[in-house]
């Protein structure tokens, strides 16, 4: 497998992780690792920005089985970047939220 078939599964990889606990920050356990609530949804959102960034640069070039996982991947990462992003605007915008 060629570098550029490896940088893909690495990206979706870091998608899945990112999303998982994007979605675990905003949900659960995460907060055991930063208390911070702003923070920890912080974290989450970048991650998840920088894996969707990366799966769409290495998208283009994938084939096969690759392609699903990225696919996979990217929408982990969204829903993760998407629900910890709500959450922060909601924090910022509602007094008392956090």
């Amino acid at each position: 497998m060629t570098s550029e078939k490896w940088r893909g599964v690495a990206w979706g990889l870091v998608g899945i992780l990112a999303g998982a606990y994007a979605l675990q920050g905003a949900t659960s356990w995460a907060y055991r690792i930063i208390p911070s609530e702003p923070a920890t949804l912080s974290l989450g959102l970048v991650l998840s920005v920088i894996s969707l960034i990366g799966i769409v640069r290495t998208f283009r070039r994938q084939t096969g089985w690759r392609i699903v996982w990225l696919v996979v991947a990217f929408w982990v990462a969204l829903l993760g970047a998407v629900m910890d992003g709500l959450l922060l605007w909601f924090g910022r915008t509602v007094t008392g939220f956090y």
